[in-house]
């Protein structure tokens, strides 16, 4: 019998695959170098076109990256918060107002402090006093204000901080529910950028008295809570606050 000779492993690439490795190597040194110019160029003159007039000058980015930054601050009142005597939202000539007799739930200790026939003194768009006033404290607060102070007997009432609903379908649901007046949803398709809450609102609904009746004075109404996508929702104020 006769066995041929085993023949040795061939190469996978032929003759040349040496001379292409080495030529692999030599472009891909050249591409590192040429971005490693090219970043020294552009941290060194601040933009990418050497300062040519329509390149971002330095500051822009700078403004941008500030600006990205922000995004990371938890909300918080302005510095001068507590030292302001006026709210930006105060209208002229709105006289100060003493709610007096109510039950008051301040959202102190973990929302369960109450205070009752407590009162509060509004001024200049502003909460000046909580609590229990005094024997008194009407007249010199009537003379102070020089008598334009308006008194509220709320006899027990309950007086909250001003409830903001984040998600309500207030005057798109109808109260009560009525199937000629829904405009919650639309049905035609799951992504639908274009639909607005504002089309189909009702600011004569029962649903708005209800929740200024329960504290909310501010919601935010939603179009659709089934098959909307990409909606435009609107923000109503629901009463007017001192």
């Amino acid at each position: 019998m006769y066995l041929q000779p085993k023949r040795p492993p061939q190469p996978l690439y032929g003759a040349g695959h040496s001379k292409l490795k080495t030529n692999g190597s030599f472009l891909l040194t050249s591409v590192l170098l040429s971005f490693a110019v090219f970043y020294v160029i552009y941290n060194v003159n601040g933009n990418i076109l050497l300062n040519t007039a329509d390149a971002p000058s330095r500051s822009w980015q700078l403004e941008a990256i500030a600006q990205c930054q922000t995004f990371q601050t938890s909300p918080s009142p302005a510095p001068n918060f507590h030292e302001r005597d006026q709210s930006d939202r105060f209208v002229e000539g709105t006289s100060p107002v003493l709610i007096k007799n109510a039950r008051i739930w301040t959202g102190a200790h973990n929302g369960t402090e109450v205070l009752e026939n407590a009162d509060i003194l509004l001024h200049n768009g502003l909460i000046k006093r909580v609590g229990h006033l005094g024997v008194g404290a009407e007249a010199s607060l009537a003379q102070e204000h020089r008598d334009k102070l308006v008194m509220i007997d709320a006899q027990s009432a309950w007086v909250t901080p001003g409830i903001v609903n984040v998600h309500s379908h207030a005057g798109v649901a109808s109260m009560p529910v009525l199937s000629s007046a829904l405009d919650t949803d639309s049905h035609n398709g799951n992504i639908q950028p274009w639909l607005r809450s504002v089309d189909g609102i009702n600011t004569h609904d029962d649903a708005y008295q209800l929740g200024i009746a329960g504290g909310v004075t501010t919601a935010l109404v939603f179009p659709g809570s089934e098959s909307a996508i990409g909606t435009f929702y609107n923000l109503n104020s629901l009463q007017q606050v001192y």
